[in-house]
């Protein structure tokens, strides 16, 4: 009897602003390509404006509103959601089908709403949670620290306060549903921390 091909991952960063998912994502995919683990990064679609140095197709698919709700009724996209006020996330279907049929793993950022229906309905599914601080940490310190670099990231007010009260509500909590916690202070260990438990997750390490 011929075995099926095996299914890739859906390998889910989740974590609340100010943690620095992007950039530690970008890190580990970095050294995950060097490895020739094959682990894609997920392009999402989204109605937010470009932020500095973002390229559309490349950091998120950046749609008007009416592109996007055209996505929603052409049942394009897995799940979508609005984030923050105004700003709709989604995951195009086909940006994770096609690569774990293929056997292959797909990463990407998405919110604890979204991060949930994907547990769902991928079954093959890895929650990683990023956080800042140490374990023993109460969450107010650590939204101190997330505060602290969205101001210093130059973030508006109005976005900083909506994104901790997430964060304080909504968010940190559901670190204890994730598979895996990844605190992010130094990047370059957080990074090797990323890695190694994509190894483990996923059962595969460096390729020859």
């Amino acid at each position: 009897m011929t075995s099926s091909p095996a299914v890739g991952k859906f390998i889910v960063v989740v974590g609340p602003g100010g943690v620095g998912k992007d950039t530690l994502m970008k890190c580990a995919l970095d050294e995950l390509a060097n490895s020739r683990v094959p682990v894609h990064p997920l392009v999402t679609a989204t109605t937010r404006l470009p932020r500095s140095g973002e390229v559309d197709g490349v950091s998120y698919h950046f749609k008007t509103h009416d592109e996007f709700r055209r996505m929603i009724d052409q049942d394009e996209l897995i799940e979508h959601q609005e984030v923050t006020s105004g700003n709709f996330y989604g995951i195009p279907r086909a940006s994770v089908d096609d690569i774990i049929q293929r056997g292959e793993h797909v990463m990407g950022d998405i919110d604890i709403y979204g991060a949930m229906y994907v547990r769902e309905h991928y079954p093959n599914a890895i929650l990683i949670f990023i956080s800042v601080g140490t374990p023993e940490m109460s969450d107010d310190e650590r939204l101190a620290i997330m505060r602290e670099r969205m101001t210093r990231r130059g973030d508006p007010p109005a976005a900083i306060e909506e994104r901790i009260r997430r964060a304080r509500d909504l968010e940190l909590g559901f670190a204890a549903q994730c598979d895996k916690i990844i605190y992010n202070n130094d990047l370059t260990q957080a990074t090797q921390d990323f890695v190694n438990v994509i190894h483990a997750l996923t059962g595969q390490t460096v390729q020859d």
